[in-house]
């Protein structure tokens, strides 16, 4: 199978959250003070999964999950810095990679830009390749894990893919970190 899809998009929808308290104008003491969840700190990706399962390790098992089908994006974390900053380390898989173009490949790479969050919409900062590209995604938080989707269209904005594999027809790639 050949797999020429970068996973490069997903790590430009992460940020951090800052400690915000919602609270009453009514001083009653039945009114509780109860923080949003915090993003400072390391996190990883700990949910890779594809819309259609695919087999990218040439096991003849298809599966969902990505990181199941490959070590390549075991590495990837994000750090989120209280000042507004953030670095992440990104793995790309190249099926057509090596000296004879028929190799497996995994490069990785670190990004670092700023980040804003209004709502539930996080805004990204990234220096790449000399240019600043901000892009807002819509993410879900809790109090230990930031997760987002990326769909076709965000794929084809970043990925040629040219094969006629499996993971050609991917549309939609659902992504999750966990607070280390």
């Amino acid at each position: 199978m050949h797999f020429n899809k970068y996973i490069l998009k997903s790590t430009l929808y992460i940020g951090v959250l800052f400690l915000f308290f919602s609270c009453d104008n009514d001083d009653s003491s039945s009114n509780l003070i109860e923080p949003t969840p915090i993003l400072n700190g390391t996190y990883i990706l700990t949910t890779l999964n594809a819309d259609v399962p695919v087999d990218l390790n040439n096991d003849d098992i298809t599966n969902t999950d990505l990181l199941e089908e490959t070590s390549c994006f075991d590495i990837m974390e994000v750090n989120f810095n209280t000042d507004g900053s953030f670095s992440a380390i990104n793995s790309k898989l190249d099926f057509n990679g090596g000296a004879s173009g028929n190799e497996v490949t995994c490069t990785t790479r670190t990004d670092s830009g700023t980040w804003s969050l209004t709502e539930n919409a996080l805004t990204l900062s990234v220096i790449i390749a000399g240019s600043t590209i901000t892009e807002t995604k819509e993410i879900s938080l809790t109090d230990t894990t930031f997760s987002f989707n990326v769909t076709e269209s965000e794929i084809d904005a970043y990925v040629e893919d040219t094969s006629e594999s499996s993971s050609s027809s991917i549309t939609e790639l659902f992504l999750e970190y966990t607070k280390q």
